[in-house]
């Protein structure tokens, strides 16, 4: 009997630290994001860029293209006999390479690289930023340091422009507000700063409270309307890094169609010889 009146306090008091523990673990988190929200704008940008990347990663993404789609149409055509029309009904792959390298400064802009690798008439397309600064390269040119009309020039077949996959990284071409908070995700409104010039796009920004990283990027209109959207869903900590199992690019205009990406692989702790030869 005494053994039992024992095992049970031992239960209770085993329930009490499990408890104790949890309720500590949720007071951690939500201060840390209270912390970093107390710091507005800025802070959560800083924030985002450190936890995008703790270490260096490589990922791939891809997706069979819809037949019917632009890029499809064109792949298609690359492989049809000569003499003969496109049949249109090939299939054709999209397939990204996203890689973040850590800044060398917390809170600061580090390294990023998105590549497009197929279909072969946008291969080596892509936007590689560090330290604020950008560089792109579209389909049959050469890279080229990031101006705003280079920013926002949309990519053919996706139609989306290059600035929606990298509004981190360009942030000091924005005064940003945090305008709300919409579940896990905390977004920011950024308008454009008067030292940007004229042509510069409004954006809304996305990013994980709970991860920390970056999940939107949004390029609006003047009166706040969505034009062309990048979107990282069902994100996961694999080896020490928080990245989306998947990637969503809504393009502009009324006929454009939303293509969701599967993550194929990931590279953890491998950085890349970072300079514009990526961009090939």
């Amino acid at each position: 009997m005494v053994f039992d009146r024992l095992s049970k306090r031992l239960a209770e008091v085993a329930a009490l630290v499990i408890v104790g523990l949890t309720a500590t673990s949720a007071v951690v988190v939500a201060r840390d994001w209270l912390d970093v929200r107390r710091g507005g704008a800025p802070e959560i940008i800083a924030a985002a860029r450190t936890s995008s990347a703790p270490v260096a990663w490589i990922a791939t993404y891809a997706t069979a293209l819809p037949v019917g789609h632009l890029l499809a149409v064109g792949a298609a055509a690359e492989k049809a006999t000569p003499g003969e029309p496109p049949s249109g009904n090939s299939t054709a792959l999209l397939q990204l390479t996203i890689a973040r390298g850590p800044p060398s400064v917390k809170g600061a802009a580090g390294d990023l690289l998105v590549r497009i690798d197929a279909p072969k008439q946008l291969k080596g397309s892509g936007i590689w930023t560090r330290g604020g600064k950008a560089w792109v390269r579209f389909a049959g040119g050469k890279a080229q340091v990031a101006t705003t009309a280079l920013l926002t020039q949309l990519i053919v077949g996706l139609q989306v422009p290059w600035l929606a996959f990298a509004p981190l990284e360009v942030s000091a071409l924005y005064a940003a507000t945090l305008e709300g908070e919409f579940g896990d995700v905390a977004v920011l409104r950024c308008r454009p700063d008067y030292v940007a010039g004229s042509g510069l796009p409004p954006l809304k920004v996305g990013v994980s409270k709970r991860f920390g990283i970056w999940v939107l990027g949004e390029v609006n209109d003047r009166q706040g309307q969505a034009l062309a959207q990048v979107e990282a869903l069902d994100i996961v900590h694999v080896q020490g890094v928080a990245v989306g199992e998947r990637l969503r690019i809504v393009g502009s205009g009324s006929a454009a169609i939303a293509l969701v990406l599967q993550r194929t692989s990931l590279t953890v702790g491998q950085p890349l010889k970072w300079s514009t030869k990526l961009l090939e």
